[in-house]
């Protein structure tokens, strides 16, 4: 029995319809069952979502909009709140959570007090009631103000006051407050704060600040007092600004701060102005930390401005910078009580000036960057890199010290930049006296020192003063573990305290080859009478000591010592400025006298071997009287000591840019030149009681960088000293000059200083040396123009037709290098243009060609040194003769005018400018024979001679050197073959061909001679002797009436010294 199951109404049965078609029906059933599925999940989210906002807006309104307070808070929660005893409109909203009040602002809100009132705070906390706690509740900036208008009422405009109380602020702030008193601050009872803490409260910034109190009263942006403590945790910016009293932040009676984070504080006066301070941590037990990077921003604008005045504990753990301005007496960085003390844990960049109408009026102490001036006791530590730089109009300190600074990093450098000026500069008595380091305590400095300084007027620099108190000694050490930079621009200065005999002392090491002291070392001199104390100075591995000064300059080391070690010198030279050829600085011959007044004890020196002394000399009088540089130990050494070799220098003589002795057999053998009297140059006759002596002395090479350069030669020279009564003194007696024939080295003792690969000789000068370049380029563009001549004739004028004129066009270019004598090599590039004209006629069975061209080289040539532009320009004229058989003739003759402009520097940097002009001319044959071969190919052997000159020439360089060149035969042979093919079509015909040849050189090498003053020098000039290869690559077209062709070739040849890398020739010929 069968059955059916109806169909439903409104669908058809599916039951009949294929497969595939009912499958496909019930996919996209299935699909829109889950779209239906989707939709519906979709509405339920959209009315939970609905239904959130809804519970959410009856809660709180969906846009939560800034409020503006009028009202002071005051921690009194019925006082505060809406419809409390303080009737504020609007309220606070205050929540009391474990007896804490919670005032809940949100961002942007204000509490905005004004008034004329004595006192408008826009926060006032007391004792004696519940912690306050401000919320801005989802983060962002509550806004705290309080203005005071003009007014003759005294009284203070402060953003918030917590005396004895806790008050925590959750979330950034901004603290505005301003008072426009009209005493102008003549009164402490009036002035604009932003914060005060006092009566032992906390106060807790818990985000990121922002305070600005201005005022005409006195203003302390943070104000803590009575052991209070106040906290900011995050970003911090500080400005406060004022007529009075100015403090940035101001802790005081024990009290702490504390920033973590990074913090920007400004202090700026309103003129006139009183005292200024970024920082004021005011007394003993008083805290103040820094757990971030510090900027400090003082100026003051009528009297004292100081970056940091500490009298408590201070500590900065990161990076720091202070900038200070003023008009009186302005500093960095100042402990100003005994027992003060402070570390920096990073980097220190400290800037001051003080300058202004009153022109070094400094009441409250001279200008300083790092002021340690109270004693005993008070301490300066820094752990990184310091670097300080003082200007003013006033005596000026880079470092002032009664108790104890030390920079403790031994790599981290330390630098004191100090100057003084007068402005204007013509006030009388005007003389400014400027320190790196005074000090009356102690300072130690673990790395390096640089102390840079500029007195004014007639006033003294010193890079280090060290002088004790009559309670105390004083010390100075630097680089005691060695290995780091040390510069002191400056004298040192030591005494003994008269009283109770303490000293001041220095202990300076020297190791390093960038390392220098300029200046002197000696006493103090004083109404009472001159005192000297302590000067341990030493220097090795390249450091010099550069004396200062005119005469005789006298140095006292007290009880203190000199050690020359190993390559460290006395240079004599250094303090007039660099020396170099042509540009030697004025100057004049002085005596240093080394010595000690400090009766019985003395001071000891010790040279070790390779220590140097580094002099001006002038052996012969040519600049004057026969004299030297001298360096004397006086008496007050008592202990004398050497060792091995100690090396004498002469860093300049006038005789050394004499050319008068240059010749060829100077040139070979050396040159010794005498003093015209043995001169004394170092005595130690009086040291140690006149036991002193040296053991051996010998002359260094020259000190220009292993050679001096006159005008015409390069050369080596050594000072030939001797020991004379009994070692103790070293007489310099002349001046050896080596020459290239002689492989003595005469420099001994220590590490050589002058010719760090031994004597090189006597070698031309770069002036010299840039000539013969000069004149050899110009030979290769002479000789490049020369050979491309006959190489496009002979191709074209073979197939020319008799009766026939023609006219032609050639571009040329090129590229050329050339090694030349001492190791030298330059490149020049060519390009030029050619044109000519000749006329074909009938001879016997063959044709001949006559014609004439005239053409233009241009080349760049870049020498060792420098640069040149030549050019050359040719006429030439030319015959062709050519036979049935394929052999042909080629005679011509052409005559050349060449120039070189070019310009150079030798190798202390001075201008050699020269300007060389010749004449040249070439007859050239060339004769051959083409065979041809099967397929339009042909083989043709060449041989050809060139008889060519360069004529002889005279010029001077702007040096004063003159230059001579001798006639140069170029004249050369050629043999050659070239292979290629004739081709030939119905529109065009031409040949392509490769070529083969040798060039045998049949002149001479360039001979050019330089003198000046009687002497002379030949210099060596490239090799162009021998053989040299050539090939070449060419071809021509012929277009379809055979009166106008192309043709093209490149070639490269190599040869002895000269190569000429690549060179094309094209152009275009028409005949009619």
């Amino acid at each position: 029995m069968s059955s059916s199951r109806p169909v439903a109404p409104g669908n058809d049965d599916v039951s009949n319809l294929p497969l595939l078609w009912r499958q496909s029906i019930i996919d996209n059933a299935r699909e829109q069952a889950e779209r239906d599925l989707t939709q519906r999940r979709r509405k339920t989210l959209y009315f939970s979502v609905v239904t959130a906002l809804v519970t959410g807006a009856m809660a709180r309104p969906a846009v939560v909009q800034a409020t503006d307070y009028k009202d002071t808070v005051t921690g009194v929660a019925d006082n505060d709140r809406p419809g409390g005893a303080g009737d504020y409109d609007p309220g606070y909203d205050i929540a009391d959570e474990n007896g804490t009040l919670h005032y809940r602002f949100v961002n942007g809100d204000n509490v905005a007090l004004e008034g004329v009132d004595r006192d408008v705070l826009a926060m006032s906390i007391t004792s004696g009631k519940p912690p306050v706690v401000l919320d801005v509740v989802g983060g962002g900036w509550l806004n705290l103000s309080a203005v005071r208008p003009e007014s003759t009422n005294r009284g203070m405009a402060i953003g918030i006051l917590n005396d004895g109380n806790t008050v925590t602020v959750n979330g950034n702030t901004r603290i505005s407050t301003n008072a426009d008193d009209a005493d102008f601050g003549l009164g402490i009872g009036n002035g604009a704060h932003a914060v005060i803490g006092r009566g032992g409260s906390t106060t807790v910034f818990n985000g990121a600040t922002d305070f600005h109190a201005r005022t005409q009263g006195f203003a302390r942006a943070v104000w803590a007092s009575g052991r209070s403590n106040i906290v900011f945790n995050g970003p911090t910016t500080i400005l406060a600004e004022s007529r009075g009293t100015l403090d940035a932040v101001y802790n005081s009676d024990g009290s702490t701060i504390t920033f973590n984070g990074d913090t920007r504080i400004s202090a700026l006066s309103i003129w006139p102005s009183d005292n200024a301070h970024a920082i004021y941590n005011d007394n003993v037990n008083s805290r103040l930390t820094v757990n971030g990077n510090l900027s400090l921003t003082t100026v003051a604008a009528g009297s004292t401005a100081f970056g940091v005045r500490n009298q408590g504990d201070m500590e900065v753990f990161g990076d720091a910078t202070v900038s200070v301005t003023g008009t009186r007496s302005t500093h960095g960085i100042a402990n100003t009580h005994r027992n003060a003390w402070m570390i920096w844990h990073g980097n220190v960049d400290v800037r001051v000036r003080s300058e202004g109408p009153e022109n070094g009026y400094a009441p409250f102490g001279n200008p300083s960057g790092l002021s340690n001036d109270r004693s005993p006791g008070a301490r300066m530590r820094f752990e990184g890199a310091v670097n300080v730089d003082v200007a003013s109009e006033a005596e000026t300190y880079g470092l002032v010290s009664t108790g104890f600074v030390e920079f403790t990093s031994p790599t981290a450098p330390v630098s004191f930049t100090v100057a003084a000026a007068c402005n204007p500069p013509n006030v009388p008595n005007c003389d400014r006296d400027v320190y790196g380091v005074r000090n009356f305590g102690t300072v130690n400095v673990a790395g390096g020192l640089t102390v840079s300084t500029s007195p004014f007027g007639t006033g003294a620099a010193y890079s280090i003063w060290s002088v004790p108190l009559d309670s105390q000694d004083a010390s100075v050490a630097v680089n005691q573990a060695g290995g780091r930079t040390v510069r002191l621009d400056g004298d040192i200065a030591t005494a003994t305290d008269s009283v109770n005999g303490h000293i001041g002392s220095v202990d300076l090491n020297f190791d390093t080859s960038d390392s220098w002291l300029r200046g002197l070392v000696n006493g103090r001199q004083t109404d009472a009478g001159f005192t000297v104390g302590k000067a341990d100075l030493a220097f090795a591995n390249g450091a010099t000591w550069i004396p200062e000064g005119a005469g005789t300059l006298a140095n006292d080391f007290g009880t203190g010592s000199l050690a020359i070690g190993n390559d460290g010198a006395i240079d004599m030279a250094g303090a007039w400025g660099r020396f170099v050829p042509g540009t030697v600085p004025a100057h004049t011959y002085r005596r240093l006298l080394v010595d000690s007044s400090s009766t019985g004890t003395g001071a000891s020196v010790a040279l070790a071997d390779g220590a140097r002394f580094m002099l001006l000399s002038d052996i012969t009088g040519k600049a004057g009287a026969v004299s030297a540089d001298q360096i004397v130990f006086g008496s007050g050494i008592t202990s004398f000591s050497t060792r091995g070799t100690q090396g004498v220098g002469i860093v300049y003589d006038p005789v050394l840019d004499d050319t008068s002795w240059v010749n060829a057999a100077s040139i070979r053998a050396g040159r010794s030149i005498p003093a015209a009297t043995p001169i004394v140059i170092v005595d130690a006759s009086a040291a140690a009681g006149g036991s002193a002596a040296f053991s051996a002395v010998a002359g260094r090479n020259g000190q220009w960088s292993g050679t001096y350069e006159n005008d015409l030669v390069q050369f080596t020279y050594t000072p030939q000293v001797t020991l004379t009564d009994g070692g103790k003194k070293v007489v310099l007696t002349g001046i050896n000059i080596v020459g290239a024939g002689s492989g003595t080295d005469v420099d001994t003792g220590g590490n050589p200083g002058g010719d760090p690969g031994g004597n090189t000789g006597i070698l031309p000068s770069q002036t010299v040396l840039s000539a013969a370049d000069a004149a050899d380029s110009l030979v290769n563009l002479w000789m490049a123009d020369a050979q491309d001549s006959p190489q496009h004739l002979r191709n074209r004028l073979r197939d020319s037709d008799a009766d026939h004129g023609q006219i032609w066009a050639k571009a040329d270019a090129g590229e050329i290098t050339t090694e030349t004598a001492h190791s030298r090599r330059y490149r020049q590039d060519y390009r030029g243009m050619t044109i000519g004209a000749d006329r074909g006629f009938a001879l016997g069975t063959g044709a001949g060609t006559v014609g004439f061209s005239a053409g233009q080289l241009r080349s760049t040539a870049d020498y060792a040194q420098g640069r040149g532009d030549l050019t050359g320009t040719t006429l030439g004229a030319y015959g062709h003769w050519s036979a049935e058989n394929g052999a042909y003739l080629l005679l011509g003759a052409s005559a050349s005018s060449l120039q070189n402009r070019y310009a150079a520097r030798d190798s202390e940097g001075r201008d050699i400018v020269g300007k060389y002009r010749t004449k040249a001319g070439q007859l050239y044959a060339e004769g051959g024979r083409s065979f041809k071969l099967a397929q339009s190919y042909y083989v043709e052997p060449q041989l050809g001679l060139s008889l060519s000159a360069i004529r002889g020439s005279d010029y001077t360089t702007r040096n004063g050197v003159r230059i001579g060149q001798d006639e140069l035969d170029t004249s050369y042979a050629r043999a050659g073959v070239a292979f290629g093919r004739t081709l030939q079509g119905a529109r065009l015909a031409g040949n392509v061909y490769v070529r083969a040849s040798a060039l045998h050189y049949l002149g001479d090498n360039l001979d050019i001679a330089a003198s000046k003053d009687g002497g002379s020098i030949v210099p060596d000039t490239s090799d162009r002797k021998g053989t040299s290869g050539e090939f070449m690559l060419g071809g021509d077209v012929d277009f379809g009436n055979k009166r106008t062709s192309l043709f093209l070739e490149a070639s490269g040849a190599t040869g002895a010294e000269t190569e000429r890398r690549w060179a094309i020739q094209a152009g275009l010929r028409h005949s009619w």
